[in-house]
């Protein structure tokens, strides 16, 4: 696959140590050295600053002005917005205007807000690049070039920088050039040094968030260590208080506590906290209270660095086990509403564990769960016979007879039926039609 457009030179040469990186291979090399106004499209940097975006196709059956940000939440903060959240709470990222001075910022979120319309909104191929997504990305990368390498090392690592940047590594990630979406990270890893370490963004949780968002779903999808938390710590991951203190009223069966005794005792602990999490998000849900960011933010940094720093042999319960705490874990945190980003790898040693020998030993439950696990964020059943098999085998050992039967045995294990609900309705329905 092509690259996705690195700066081109010593990207981070004055803030981190490494080689040269590769000039841009994404869009065409012209684009990179084309002398654009200073100020393009205007019109379409006043609306990014006002959390809305004008289209410039007059196409029948789209809208030409809608608002983007409330779109965007909805879309990658599917959890939050599936239940109830304050508003107020994540604007100051979805909301460029937060360093609407900074032409950088104008820019680089010009760039996220036109590839979202463009990918997202309009489904359009990745081969297919939007002439003004290139021109913000060409101003934001020279912007961002002159700022690195230039004399004031207060802007160097300033949030504005370290924002652009960690969008540069999103969107690599998003087109799949995982190379380059880690060569930025480590980048922006030497920034959050330089700043003090990542309590120097306490003050700003949201941007605090991405950051981590963004090095584990890195670290994660290339099963590399993650730029942060390079240990997994008690003192430093702590879990929310109300995650702890959620009562788990589910009766486990003698089969599964046998199971998960058996287990690694740090990944029993993972296990149990994120039932935990989802029996809180369940409560909220049936109450209407609003899940607070800063909940969703400590329970994924506790749960998924623990996950990621966990080592066992392929194969076994443990590494199964784990591997689905992580896919589950991914798409609860990290995954967008319908945006899977594929990686082969990850999900050919996911697929390889659940077709394992090794699965006998784990409670029918337990095995259906991860099987809808990854039918729900992973894999595309259509695409992949055995997982749609599998399942039949596995519902008809339980004595299922419906959904709301297979909910419930999901529930036994961890499930959160406002986000997953629907998706998981229509997998067991596509199974009926298979019977």
């Amino acid at each position: 696959m092509d690259s996705f457009p690195e700066i081109q030179g010593t990207m981070y040469e004055d803030v981190v140590e490494q080689p040269q990186v590769p000039p841009p291979g994404r869009y065409p090399t012209y684009m990179y050295f084309a002398n654009f106004p200073g100020e393009i499209e205007p019109q379409l940097l006043m609306v990014v600053a006002q959390g809305s975006y004008n289209s410039p196709h007059k196409s029948p059956g789209f809208l030409t002005r809608f608002a983007v940000a409330p779109i965007a939440t909805r879309i990658l903060f599917p959890l939050l917005t599936s239940i109830s959240y304050n508003a107020a709470d994540i604007k100051p990222w979805l909301d460029p205007s937060v360093f609407a001075s900074d032409p950088l910022t104008l820019h680089i979120n010009a760039f996220a807000y036109q590839n979202f319309v463009d990918r997202i909104l309009r489904r359009r191929p990745r081969t297919e690049n939007s002439l003004l997504a290139s021109q913000h990305l060409q101003k934001s990368l020279a912007l961002l070039r002159g700022t690195l390498v230039g004399d004031n090392d207060e802007k160097r690592i300033a949030d504005a920088t370290i924002g652009a940047v960690l969008k540069l590594a999103t969107a690599a990630m998003f087109y799949g050039d995982f190379k380059t979406a880690w060569q930025h990270m480590q980048g922006l890893g030497k920034m959050v040094h330089l700043r003090g370490g990542l309590q120097a963004f306490n003050y700003f949780p949201a941007l605090l968030m991405e950051i981590l968002r963004c090095d584990l779903s890195i670290a994660l999808l290339m099963n590399l260590d993650p730029v942060f938390y390079s240990e997994a710590n008690d003192s430093m991951l702590q879990l929310p208080d109300r995650v702890l203190t959620t009562p788990d009223t589910t009766v486990p069966s003698t089969e599964t506590t046998q199971f998960l005794s058996s287990l690694d005792e740090n990944l029993i602990k993972v296990w149990l906290a994120t039932k935990r999490f989802c029996l809180m998000v369940n409560m909220d849900a049936e109450t209407g209270t609003p899940l607070q960011p800063t909940t969703l933010h400590e329970t994924m940094t506790s749960l998924m660095y623990r996950l990621l720093h966990m080592n066992f042999s392929p194969g076994t319960p443990d590494e199964t086990i784990r591997l689905g705490l992580l896919v589950f874990t991914n798409h609860v945190f990290l995954q967008g509403k319908g945006i899977h980003i594929h990686c082969e790898e990850f999900s050919q040693n996911y697929r390889n564990h659940l077709m394992g020998g090794m699965m006998v030993s784990v409670p029918h439950h337990v095995m259906a769960w991860l099987l809808m696990v990854g039918a729900v964020s992973l894999f595309d059943q259509f695409q992949e016979p055995w997982l749609g098999n599998s399942l039949l085998e596995w519902t008809w050992k339980l004595g299922v007879h419906s959904w709301e039967d297979l909910q419930g045995v999901l529930m036994e294990s961890m499930w959160i039926p406002v986000l997953d609900g629907h998706a998981g309705a229509e997998v067991y329905g596509s199974l009926v039609t298979i019977c």
